[in-house]
């Protein structure tokens, strides 16, 4: 997550390159890439980078802890429980629990969200896997609280 989107960026717009001067031999066209927006929806943090993970979260403390509602998406509450992490999503509106989730590492919470339809604006996904990060990072977790 923290240099990754580039080489992926790099990868997407040489792939979009490749497509257009196809075209354009095929069809005699002369077509060029367009503008790239690119929207992060997974994050990963290699083992190796947790603790320059847990430097920028630091950092940016005061970015990282605004709250962005998702108007679809719901609620997420993250908690410990023993020796596994918790994630509880609730419906908006009504608030009523809709899927409890159990994880005992980072990458098996990763590996259940990251092609899930939990999300329906990727601030929500960011927002979760921040908070998925710290609760696997720090002892005394606080959700929301850094």
């Amino acid at each position: 997550m923290l240099n990754d989107w580039c080489r992926q960026l790099y990868r997407w717009w040489s792939l979009a390159k490749r497509v257009v001067e196809t075209l354009n031999r095929e069809f005699n066209a002369w077509y060029s890439v367009g503008s790239m927006a690119v929207m992060p929806l997974s994050a990963r943090i290699y083992t190796k980078d947790l603790g320059r993970a847990e430097e920028f979260v630091r950092r940016n403390a005061n970015v990282l802890s605004e709250f962005v509602e998702d108007p679809r998406g719901g609620n997420f509450l993250v908690m410990r429980e023993g020796d596994s992490v918790i994630v509880e999503h609730r419906l908006p509106i009504t608030n009523e629990l809709h899927r409890r989730f159990s994880f005992h590492s980072l990458e098996e919470a990763y590996n259940t969200f990251k092609n899930s339809n939990h999300f329906t604006i990727y601030s929500h996904a960011m927002y979760l896997g921040k908070e998925l990060a710290r609760v696997f990072l720090l002892r005394d977790y606080e959700q929301d609280k850094l």
